[in-house]
């Protein structure tokens, strides 16, 4: 398997995604992907994000190279196998947003860039699930980096965005124990994620009675796809409550924790990026207000 070191963009612009459609040369199957290629010699990947963005978009973007994720994954393209690593930078406009992209001269594979809406371009990257996984993840890190210096700290946005990252470090600590410390009792751990999973059990009824009622009577469209979140979460937790037994084989207790993990983090992105704009819409108190009618 060749080794591949690659860098891309994840820029965000007026609620739309900035992407491009890529033709496989050997299956003929298109697919969108985030702006990015592989990493030349002497050049940091940051560099790489931006020259590739401009190349295949005709798009100059600011590389914000503290919000960066890197990846290991294999990938397949044009009949060749791939352990790809991939660093996915979060990326501004240096210019206004304008909607209509010009064509670019790329190489024959490339079928154009697009601004796709962002819950629609999130959607397309799902179909490479790894992919997709880190631009989200980059994207929620960018939109939260945003909105605080908005001064979304105040108010029912901030003690959202508080809450979900205390729920993201507790995970990612159990987790890092769990990993580094192999001799660690799974009651232990089980005792460590109690308090975890129980905090979310309250706080997902405090949004499915005050919040997302105040989302649907601010947008007119109830948040289905956050309630069928809280069930998969709750299976994810009761997953992880049964690998924690005695009896249970580490490697699946391992899986279990970061099936919810994953499962976790994607629902709060989604959450984030649904109702942290409706909240900053209001002045805190008015939203206090609104949230508690």
């Amino acid at each position: 398997m060749k080794r591949r070191t690659r860098a891309s963009v994840v820029c965000e612009a007026e609620g739309h995604l900035l992407l491009v459609r890529l033709r496989d040369p050997t299956t003929g199957v298109e697919s969108w992907f985030p702006p990015g290629g592989g990493v030349e010699e002497d050049e940091r990947p940051a560099e790489t994000a931006r020259r590739e963005t401009l190349e295949e978009t005709g798009v100059a973007v600011h590389v914000q190279s503290h919000l960066v994720l890197v990846d290991r994954y294999p990938f397949r393209w044009d009949g060749v196998d791939y352990d790809c690593v991939t660093h996915y930078f979060a990326a501004e406009l240096e210019g206004a947003f304008d909607p209509d992209l010009a064509p670019v001269r790329d190489a024959p594979y490339h079928r154009g860039a697009k601004w796709l809406p962002s819950a629609e371009g999130l959607a397309e990257l799902a179909v490479n699930p790894r992919i997709g996984a880190a631009v989200s993840r980059v994207l929620g890190r960018a939109r939260r980096t945003r909105w605080r210096a908005q001064g979304a700290l105040e108010g029912p946005a901030g003690m959202l965005l508080t809450l979900h990252d205390h729920f993201r470090v507790a995970t990612e600590r159990l987790r890092f124990m769990f990993e580094r410390e192999p001799d660690v009792p799974l009651g232990w751990v089980g005792r460590a994620f109690a308090p975890i999973a129980e905090m979310l059990h309250h706080h997902h009824h405090a949004e499915e009675q005050m919040l997302f009622p105040f989302v649907e009577r601010r947008t007119g469209s109830a948040p289905e796809k956050l309630v069928l979140d809280h069930g998969e979460l709750t299976a994810a937790i009761d997953a992880v409550n049964d690998a924690l037994r005695p009896e249970t084989a580490r490697e699946d207790a391992a899986a279990a924790l970061a099936r919810f993990e994953d499962v976790l983090v994607d629902h709060l992105d989604r959450e984030e990026g649904l109702v942290v704009p409706v909240l900053l819409e209001l002045a805190p108190a008015e939203a206090w207000a609104l949230i508690h009618a």
